[in-house]
């Protein structure tokens, strides 16, 4: 392209230059003369070259060869993205299902041990056989993202034979980072619990890493609510009862019909309690917030102590203007508090906002994300790293409903 243009521009420059000169003489014997001088340059190139039509149509035909090639390479390299993105979906989803291959298992066992007679070899035998081949499905993928992966960078000219994209330093990072994972939670309301089966809640949890679901049935079919706290429990997925009933916090004896509630639920498998109890959004809260903190403080310890008894576990979700006097209680009784971080995606704000909160609980901080406060799944996880710097690892999710978008 360069010689071709140098061809064209040379057979095309044409110019015209004009000088004007004002000039002094002086000789001997003679007074000085003086006269002006016009003077005018014309340029003319002539091009030996004008003639070699067969350089220039070799030159214009590997131009276009080379344009070509560039063009399949880009039309490869982006199929090739395609087709890896495919790949890693296709991924995804068998380790969902050998996850879930996994929770029926778990449950086969606690059949075998809780009652041999609805234990069914056959059945545990055939998971079994599924499990294998579901692995062997996963590793056949992994090896098929692996080779696309390499003929991707190679085409690309990102690798060669002496370097390999990833150095045996950033396996171990990726190691050590799966120990500092968040501890993910997950509110559950009853309308959504009975839009789903329990089945679909599970695949839900196991996908998005839930640990801990915060629980509230309302009227839901209680069969279907033993089922999957029994299912939940067999995966390895604690379920806390949530309580968000605020009328709790209206009188002082909201704290005796808090105790008889607790009493309904003792024997249904829950593993913890959740309340979510708000008297903030009282009419007359902040008028009398010194006798609604006292009372909030009487529902934590005496919450805290029928839980104790039960060997169930306590924890509340708490808004950002909580008084200190409250926070006290909650970390002298070693109650993880969820801050409610609502209405603001920008959480460096909300950090400095509960810095007095957040040291007075200490390493009972827990924070509560709102879903639809974010833009983006990428907005979530920088904000967990922000929270994970931070030293924050106990998260939820605000709500269940909305795991979709992750």
């Amino acid at each position: 392209q360069e010689v071709l243009r140098s061809q064209k521009k040379g057979g095309a420059d044409f110019s015209v230059r004009m000088k004007f000169r004002y000039n002094y003489y002086e000789y001997k014997n003679h007074s000085g003369q003086t006269y002006p001088s016009l003077g005018v340059t014309v340029s003319l190139p002539l091009n030996f070259n004008r003639g070699n039509k067969p350089l220039e149509y070799e030159l214009a035909e590997q131009i276009e060869t080379f344009e070509q090639e560039q063009s399949n390479l880009l039309r490869e390299l982006k199929d090739r993205h395609r087709h890896f993105y495919f790949l890693k979906n296709d991924l995804s989803d068998l380790k969902n299902d050998l996850e879930y291959i996994k929770v029926l298992l778990n449950a086969e066992k606690m059949k075998s041990k809780q009652s041999k007679k609805e234990f069914s070899p056959i059945t545990y035998i055939d998971l079994s056989k599924k499990f294998i081949q579901k692995k062997i499905e996963i590793l056949d993928k992994q090896q098929e993202l692996c080779e696309d992966f390499f003929q991707f960078y190679l085409k690309a000219g990102f690798l060669n034979e002496k370097n390999t994209p990833q150095e045996p330093k950033a396996v171990e990072l990726s190691l050590a980072n799966k120990k500092n994972d968040p501890n993910l939670s997950t509110y559950l309301w009853g309308h959504f619990f009975n839009q789903k089966t329990n089945r679909e809640l599970l695949e839900i949890f196991i996908r998005t890493k839930i640990s801990t679901v915060f629980f509230s049935p309302a009227n839901s079919d209680l069969e279907k609510t033993a089922d999957f706290i029994k299912q939940c429990n067999s995966t390895g997925i604690k379920v806390y009862r949530l309580i968000s009933e605020n009328s709790y916090a209206l009188s002082d004896d909201g704290n005796k019909k808090l105790q008889n509630k607790l009493g309904t639920i003792e024997n249904q498998g829950f593993s913890g309690i959740h309340l979510n109890i708000e008297p903030h959004t009282f009419s007359d809260y902040k008028r009398n917030q010194e006798t609604y903190t006292k009372r909030m403080n009487n529902l934590f310890i005496e919450t805290k102590r029928w839980c104790d008894v039960h060997n169930m576990a306590l924890s509340v979700s708490i808004p950002m203007h909580t008084p200190i006097e409250e926070i006290s209680v909650l970390k002298q009784a070693g109650i993880d508090a969820f801050i409610m971080a609502y209405e603001n995606d920008d959480h460096s704000k909300l950090l400095d906002r509960t810095l007095n909160l957040r040291n007075v609980l200490g390493e009972n901080t827990a924070w509560a994300l709102r879903i639809k406060d974010f833009k983006s799944p990428h907005d979530i996880i920088r904000t967990k790293q922000l929270l994970h710097d931070h030293g924050i690892f106990n998260l939820a999710y605000y709500d269940c409903a909305l795991l979709y978008k992750l």
